[in-house]
């Protein structure tokens, strides 16, 4: 994507999905692409590296059949629920503020097979020359 944000190779050509952008300062941030105006979900390098490996380790129904709560490592801030109708709430609270990012059982299925193939972990983010002749 030209702004910097991707997805899953598993989500295809699905226009419903996680997104994800690395920033320059370390840390990454997520959105659904059904808003992508709306909120982002800011994670520092160590968080994004613990919510991978969470995401890596954890099967939700879409996995497996059961429900479930999954919180990374040395992170009480962040965690993904799966609720009842199978929906992923990908939650994260920071400086104060609780946000929530809400997607289906396929979604996050696609995003958790790409984490476990390792396409989401951090690289730097490439730098554009601007006024370069």
């Amino acid at each position: 994507m030209p702004d910097g944000w991707f997805k899953s190779t598993r989500s295809g050509g699905s226009d419903n999905c996680v997104e994800v952008q690395h920033q320059p300062d370390g840390s990454t941030a997520v959105r659904h692409s059904k808003n992508p105006g709306g909120v982002q979900l800011v994670f520092s390098s160590d968080r994004w590296t613990g919510l991978l490996e969470t995401v890596a380790m954890t099967r939700f129904p879409a996995d497996s059949g059961e429900w479930g709560v999954a919180r990374p490592r040395d992170c009480a801030s962040a965690q993904a629920r799966q609720s009842l109708d199978g929906c992923v709430e990908l939650t994260h609270a920071s400086a104060g503020s609780h946000e929530m990012l809400t997607f289906t059982a396929g979604e996050w299925f696609a995003f958790a097979g790409g984490v476990r193939a390792d396409e989401f972990a951090w690289r730097l983010p490439a730098i554009r020359a601007s006024g370069s002749s």
